[in-house]
């Protein structure tokens, strides 16, 4: 999931990400452009995702924040490791 920023916000920004108002499990990787990957994403990951971006250099900006509906319906393999892939879900 990509969580953007809008308007042009000086940089560094904090993102924030929850799933179902509750933190993250350990299975995610927040990248420090707003990038979250879900690792080995399962039927337990559906969920709703939000994410909050704040702006430490521009407190008076506020901050911004978008949801995600994420439902996995099946698994993903890597073609790196077995020659082939797939992938379900939606976001």
């Amino acid at each position: 999931l990509q969580c953007a920023v809008q308007g042009s916000i000086e940089r560094p920004y904090e993102f924030t990400f929850t799933k179902d108002g509750r933190p993250l499990e350990n299975n995610v990787e927040v990248h420090p452009n707003g990038l979250l990957i879900i690792r080995n994403a399962q039927a337990g990951d559906s969920g709703r995702y939000r994410c909050e971006v704040n702006f430490p250099r521009a407190p008076h900006a506020g901050a911004q924040e978008s949801s995600y509906d994420l439902r996995v319906e099946g698994s993903y393999s890597s073609a790196e490791s077995s020659g082939q892939g797939y992938q379900y879900g939606t976001a």
